[in-house]
């Protein structure tokens, strides 16, 4: 949010990723040119420290995982929604549904290590520690 203040203007710039709050800051100068500039260097230092892992993770591609305590329609739309806003996510194709259990099959850019790492760095999901071959994850309260 861009404002008057005083004689000059004032900034606050929240910084939201998948829904979730990761940065804030406020600022006051006589421009309101750097005050934007603030928040573009606050977004890509921000961006880089949270995804630094996932962009040096493994090759891009389509892999199978499985997802469980999805219990109700509001539950699947909670995880697609926060797999759509992974911009590493390219796309989501649901292969089994049995249960609270969902198979699906994710066209990752940064491979499944990525996915890993975002997954690490998030609230919604928490991966299984005795999964198997195929990666599982829980979908998080």
């Amino acid at each position: 949010r861009l404002f008057r203040a005083g004689g000059g203007w004032m900034v606050r710039w929240t910084l939201r990723d998948a829904g979730t709050e990761i940065a804030r800051i406020t600022r006051s100068a006589t421009s309101a040119i750097p005050l934007l500039a603030a928040g573009a260097d606050l977004a890509a230092d921000e961006l880089a420290r949270r995804y630094h892992e996932v962009t040096v993770s493994g090759p891009p591609g389509e892999y199978v995982v499985r997802v469980h305590a999805i219990a109700s329609a509001g539950a699947y739309a909670r995880l697609r929604a926060y797999l759509d806003a992974l911009p590493f996510v390219r796309a989501v194709a649901p292969l089994a549904a049995e249960g609270d259990r969902l198979t699906l099959r994710l066209n990752l850019a940064s491979g499944i290590e990525g996915f890993r790492a975002a997954v690490r760095q998030g609230a919604v999901l928490r991966e299984d520690t005795d999964a198997g071959a195929v990666p599982s994850f829980g979908l998080m309260p």
